[in-house]
């Protein structure tokens, strides 16, 4: 948790006990699932549905991220994969 800012950590923490994990947390998952779709999807109009899919989770990652003022990225991206390789 050491790339968490300090007044989160107790509440992932808590979270994670409870086997909950945090909006961007379970955005990312699904955006790594629906780019798993798209590599495995051969039909142009699920393509497209899913690009479109893939476009609103990011958008909404994106605000996620904004709101909590998560500005050091790189940092949060590497607890984030961290997370993600636990999850899997």
């Amino acid at each position: 948790l050491s790339m968490v800012p300090p007044e989160l950590r107790m509440s992932y923490k808590i979270l994670k006990n409870a086997g909950m994990i945090p909006p961007e947390m379970e955005l990312q998952k699904d955006i790594l699932k629906i780019e798993d779709l798209i590599a495995c999807c051969y039909d142009e109009a699920e393509r497209k549905e899913l690009q479109e899919e893939l476009t609103a989770k990011m958008l909404r990652f994106q605000q996620v991220m904004e709101k909590r003022k998560i500005k050091d990225i790189s940092a949060f991206r590497m607890y984030q994969d961290k997370v993600f390789r636990k999850l899997r």
